[in-house]
């Protein structure tokens, strides 16, 4: 399943001040929702302000656990072929998992921690307004992450893709780049087209970053290390016995494998899963050029 470009993608759970907005935002719902308190008192009872922020830090959990867990199900192929296996991943990790446990964190500390202070037991109504906003959470955080959109058709607005990366050798116009590429460890490259084509400079984001973040008609992740423009490919390549794909690069990259040797890669064999989906790639690119 592609990730996909959408108004939220211009933010980042890497901000500080998104995970706390996010965590504030359904505090505020589940006090004064599932809780059933006016607000103004957590600003007129002590009481009901340590409520508040027991609600608060429980959300502040949940929603870093939310993020890791929809991190770590990006990464893997087997959960992302097809949009309803990753909705109901998401589910089982994200809303049941996450909501579960960060439910009993809150009814730990709300039951023990101020025990004497103030007094809640949660009932039904309380535990179905928590998991829904637990629902709302991971709906949030995939928009961030790219992972669904708001629409499942229609075109992607061509602003909101980059036009320029940042490297460690200054910024490098996206129209210049042929592919990008994992060099080693966690360092990615991206190859330039010549001829300003000088040594791969070192990009500061992840592949998966890059995938949301280019537009999606010129590139594609043909492999898991492996982003390559329409342009940088000889050809359509050759179908393997294996029904994978072989496709040779107008241009090699080096990599360094886990043996720690430096191998040059001019050719990409693409796993058969994604051929389809390359035939098609290729095909719109070749009608849009006729076209134009």
């Amino acid at each position: 399943m592609r990730k996909h470009p959408t108004p939220f993608t211009s933010f980042s759970l890497k901000d500080t001040w998104v995970v706390l907005a996010l965590a504030f935002w359904s505090a505020m719902v589940v006090y004064g929702g599932g809780m059933g308190f006016p607000w103004r008192l957590i600003f007129e009872s002590l009481n009901h302000f340590l409520v508040f922020a027991v609600v608060f830090s429980v959300f502040l959990t949940a929603v870093s656990l939310v993020d890791v867990s929809t991190t770590l199900l990006g990464r893997y192929e087997w959960a992302n072929r097809r949009p309803v296996r990753r909705g109901l991943m998401q589910a089982a990790v994200g809303v049941v998992g996450v909501g579960l446990l960060t439910y009993g964190i809150g009814w730990m500390m709300l039951g023990w921690g101020l025990d004497g202070v103030f007094r809640f037991v949660p009932d039904t109504f309380f535990g179905m307004v928590y998991l829904l906003q637990i629902l709302l959470v991971n709906l949030v955080v995939m928009f961030i992450h790219g992972v669904v959109r708001l629409k499942s058709t229609g075109a992607t607005p061509k602003d909101s893709y980059l036009t320029h990366l940042l490297t460690l050798e200054g910024s490098v116009p996206v129209a210049d780049i042929q592919f990008c590429y994992h060099h080693c460890h966690k360092m990615n490259r991206v190859c330039l087209r010549e001829p300003v084509r000088r040594s791969d400079p070192v990009v500061g984001y992840t592949l998966d970053e890059l995938e949301t973040r280019l537009d999606s008609d010129e590139f594609m992740r043909i492999a898991p290390d492996l982003i390559i423009h329409q342009t940088a490919i000889v050809d359509d390549g050759v179908r393997l016995p294996n029904r994978n794909h072989q496709v040779r690069l107008v241009a090699p990259y080096t990599k360094i494998g886990n043996d720690g040797v430096e191998r040059e890669i001019a050719e990409i064999s693409i796993s058969r899963r994604r051929v389809s989906q390359f035939d098609q790639w290729r095909k719109a690119y070749r009608l849009k050029a006729s076209k134009g």
